[in-house]
């Protein structure tokens, strides 16, 4: 997580005591962008650059005294490695990713000046203070009668004491003394001094404060073939392995289901929490269709106070468990009767959209050592309110404004954004048969990403309830899918010791997601789609994928390092008419939150991984499925995907016998300073020989 401890240092709430509209000049004026050039006033200049409408970087403020600066660079392609060494050497650091040469620095102040000259570089910018501002903010000031607030977020770096002074520059106020959560201040101010707060280097994005978080609400072990692994000979458990719980409340720890296996934070307990738990980890005791799908596994149990802590501790408590489980997200679209949603807007334009959010959950896993499982929302069959409504952040006011259903694109794009971060897996709700539910959330993402990437049984699960140590209730939801993919996690893990990983290890984002992928039962039109990610969790392929990459000391399961513009090969001997399937996973940097309006299409992705392969004699290029956003329900076709952190090749039937050679190329201008770890698995039919060189 290295964009929390270096991206993300500081979220502010801030809360408006007087609302105005906020004028469009002043969104003019925010949007343009203030660059230098080499030898102006505000730089001394090592050699020229060529840049338009140049404005002087301001001066750093006098008190207190900042020990950083924070400066967009684009470097020049041809010497963005040594440009990049080059400011290292001077003690900066980036804190923001845009593309290949273009990122946000943090540079020690004395050296900012150095850093900005450097012949490398060829434009240096204040960060785009109209970037800052997402579409949802804007609306929002322009709007009257609004009583929440807002999330201004802060680059690393700044410390106490310097966010405190930015805010009583800006002209607002705090009660606070010191971080809310460790990392918020409640603060109160006008429109125009939250304007001015953006217009500070220091600050990374502006947000609306975050909506409520919600619940996502023995047959599902049957449909993802988990009892078969429960069995003999893999006698598998959980045992040994904890697993990990982030939920409203806390679940009845107490009950028969749990023999005290659970370890919970203070709370109130409830419902969901106790069904959840039970569906990862019920012992199957008293009653044996209740039996989770970890059934010996310890679990931990926190509270979600809001998803800015939630995805904070994803990271910070990574050590206490191998995977956590997240039946939770935010509200999106209507809610009954409130609407979440922009006024006078058709439809939420959250839904599917790569948020602040979004980004703090790839900020906690893009180190690819947190693995969290997220519920995909069960906002597929949300209908309209009739008539008078209420606005969330508007009290009881009433609203006759129209909005449209949550599902009036078919059902397509209607992901709320805690489902559309890219690290995570996010796991959709089928029934008992594989069939689709009436209510799990369908892809795409705003920007083309396939979400969800798996579905598990979430229709009518029966698990633990919390009316007493003793009861049991029925549920269905999305929530009650992402955990039988969390409990078989634990599955996975317990096999995975002393084999792919150490006796007491913890395995990669990118070895699960890839497995899982790799191993799913293909539902719906062939390949992956909108609709069920890869397909149906099956617990019962992936063990036996382990069991067979074991057996080859680990040429079939391969983690890799590649270095950046670096191309990895593997060849593989294959019969004429085998089957081969390839899949690569990889955890991407974190993102910059998509400001935008609705439906914006902006790239998500950070690190662009590419996987091909290529056919006997190089005459036939076999490419990854990709889909297209804009006809969702059409089958995934071939071609270069460069949106998603999966990538899958499948040779149905090899056409010759040969030597299939693998590639998997991380894109971008050459630099081995920067590297990506990725996960690659494979399989193949026929005679099934273990990959090596021709």
């Amino acid at each position: 997580m290295t964009n929390l401890r270096r991206g993300l240092g500081l979220v502010v709430i801030v809360l408006l005591s007087c609302l105005a509209l906020w004028p469009r000049e002043r969104h003019a004026a925010a949007g343009q962008r203030a660059r230098v050039e080499k030898g102006g006033p505000a730089v001394a200049a090592a050699s020229p650059a060529t840049v338009a409408a140049a404005t002087p970087i301001p001066a750093a403020a006098p008190a207190p005294v900042r020990t950083m600066r924070y400066v967009e660079l684009t470097l020049r392609g041809d010497e963005a490695e040594a440009g990049a060494v080059a400011l290292v050497q001077l003690g900066a650091r980036c804190v923001q990713e845009l593309d290949d040469v273009r990122a946000i620095y943090a540079v020690p102040s004395e050296q900012f000046e150095a850093a900005c000259a450097l012949p490398a570089v060829a434009v240096a910018s204040v960060p785009d203070p109209a970037r800052k501002v997402s579409s949802e903010a804007g609306r929002i000031l322009a709007s009257q009668g609004y009583e929440g607030g807002f999330l201004a977020s802060f680059y690393d770096g700044v410390s106490l004491e310097q966010a405190l002074a930015a805010v009583a520059r800006a002209g607002l106020t705090t009660a606070d003394a010191e971080y809310r959560d460790g990392s918020s201040l409640l603060v109160a101010g006008a429109p125009e001094s939250v304007d001015a707060l953006v217009l500070d280097e220091q600050v990374y994005q502006l947000w609306p404060q975050g909506t409520p978080v919600c619940n996502h609400n023995s047959f599902a072990a049957t449909t993802s073939r988990v009892n078969q692994v429960h069995a003999a000979p893999y006698s598998l458990s959980g045992q040994g392995v904890t697993l990990g719980l982030w939920e409203l409340e806390r679940p009845r720890t107490t009950h028969q289901q749990f023999g005290g296996r659970i370890t919970a934070q203070n709370g109130t307990t409830g419902l969901h929490a106790t069904h959840v738990a039970g569906t990862m980890i019920g012992s199957g005791a008293f009653v044996s269709f209740a039996r989770g799908m970890s059934p010996q596994a310890q679990l931990r149990s926190y509270i979600v106070a809001n998803s800015g802590t939630a995805y904070t501790a994803w990271y910070s408590g990574r050590a206490n468990y191998v995977a956590s489980n997240n039946s939770w997200g935010q509200l999106v679209g209507w809610s009954d009767v409130t609407w979440y949603g922009p006024a006078n807007a058709a439809a939420d334009p959250k839904f599917g959209k790569y948020t602040l959010e979004s980004r703090n959950a790839d900020d906690a896993t893009e180190d690819d050592d947190v693995i969290a499982v997220v519920s995909a929302g069960n906002e597929r069959n949300d209908d309209a309110a009739r008539g008078a409504h209420l606005h969330f952040g508007f009290g009881t006011q009433l609203f006759g404004d129209q909005h449209g259903a949550d599902f009036q694109k078919g059902g397509f794009d209607t992901l709320p954004h805690s489902a559309t971060a890219k690290n995570p897996i996010v796991v959709g709700a089928s029934d008992g048969t594989g069939s689709m539910s009436a209510f799990s959330s369908w892809g795409p993402c705003d920007d083309g990403r396939l979400k969800p990437e798996l579905v598990a049984h979430g229709v009518n699960l029966f698990s633990a309830s919390d009316a007493s140590d003793a009861n049991y209730a029925w549920s269905s939801g999305t929530s009650m899918a992402a955990p039988v993919v969390t409990g078989t996690i634990g599955l996975l893990t317990q096999y995975m010791r002393g084999r792919q990983i150490g006796a007491t290890g913890r395995p990669r984002l990118s070895q699960m997601k890839a497995l899982l992928c790799h191993t799913a039962t293909d539902l719906g039109p062939t390949g992956p789609d909108y609709r069920f990610g890869y397909g149906l969790m099956n617990a019962r392929k992936a063990v036996d994928y382990l069991v067979a990459d074991a057996a080859s000391q680990g040429r079939y399961m391969r983690v890799r390092t590649l270095t950046q513009g670096g191309v990895d090969t593997l060849w593989v001997y294959v019969q004429q008419g085998e089957r081969v399937k390839v899949t690569l996973a990889w955890a991407d940097r974190a993102g910059t939150a998509n400001t935008g309006g609705a439906d914006d299409s902006t790239r998500a992705l950070v690190r662009d991984l590419d996987l091909w392969i290529l056919g006997p004699g190089s005459t036939t290029v076999y490419l990854p499925w990709r889909l297209n956003p804009a006809s969702p329900a059409a089958a995934a076709t071939t071609g270069i995907n460069n949106v998603d952190t999966v990538e899958q090749v499948v040779i149905s039937a090899a056409p010759t016998t040969g030597w299939y050679k693998v590639h998997t190329k991380f894109n971008g201008v050459v630099n081995a300073n920067v590297t990506q770890a990725c996960t690659l698995v494979l399989t193949h039919s026929g005679n099934g020989q273990i990959p090596t060189t021709p």
